[in-house]
């Protein structure tokens, strides 16, 4: 955008929209396990990440329960990592949800974040994943 222009426009404000789930929802601050959901993984720990490369990791999460349930799985807060997973409706019991956590950052630095699922009933999960950039 030329200069004039950039002065004639108005910047637009970014409003924060408000995520219901995390405003009503109690989610620990650290991992937990559930009666509801059963995962592979407890956390995730990328290391030794190359600037501008898009590293992958795969958790699987299934139902434990005795009837269908459907899950929230909530953004990351963080811009650095993304999440991927394909939309389902409830999950039978013994059915498993497939979450690919992506991860891209140009600074080396430490970061973390969680996935928070919020399951009917109450029993949310967290599973966090950090990075770090080993020295060798």
């Amino acid at each position: 955008m030329s200069t004039a222009v950039a002065n004639i426009v108005a910047e637009t404000p970014r409003l924060n929209v408000p995520n219901h789930l995390l405003d009503t929802q109690l989610f620990p601050s650290h991992a937990t396990l559930s009666n509801v959901l059963a995962t592979d993984k407890q956390s995730l720990h990328f290391k030794g990440y190359q600037l501008g490369k898009v590293h992958r990791q795969k958790v699987s999460l299934t139902n434990k329960a005795n009837g269908a349930r459907r899950f929230h799985v909530l953004s990351p807060a963080s811009g650095f990592f993304k999440i991927r997973f394909k939309k389902t409706g409830k999950l039978t019991p013994g059915m498993s949800l497939g979450i690919t956590v992506e991860f891209c950052t140009n600074e080396f630095n430490y970061y973390e974040d969680f996935i928070k699922i919020h399951c009917e009933g109450g029993n949310n999960l967290v599973i966090p994943y950090t990075l770090t950039q080993s020295l060798t």
